[in-house]
């Protein structure tokens, strides 16, 4: 669909976050982390 946004998200569950897990969040993901 020509329309819709370029992007996607990224998900995680938080009991399963480690440090890797947010920096290839930051490092790909470039948007906001919340």
């Amino acid at each position: 669909d020509e329309d819709r946004e370029k992007e996607g998200d990224l998900v995680c569950a938080a009991e399963k976050v480690a440090p890797d897990t947010i920096n290839f969040m930051a490092k790909f993901g470039r948007g906001l982390i919340c």
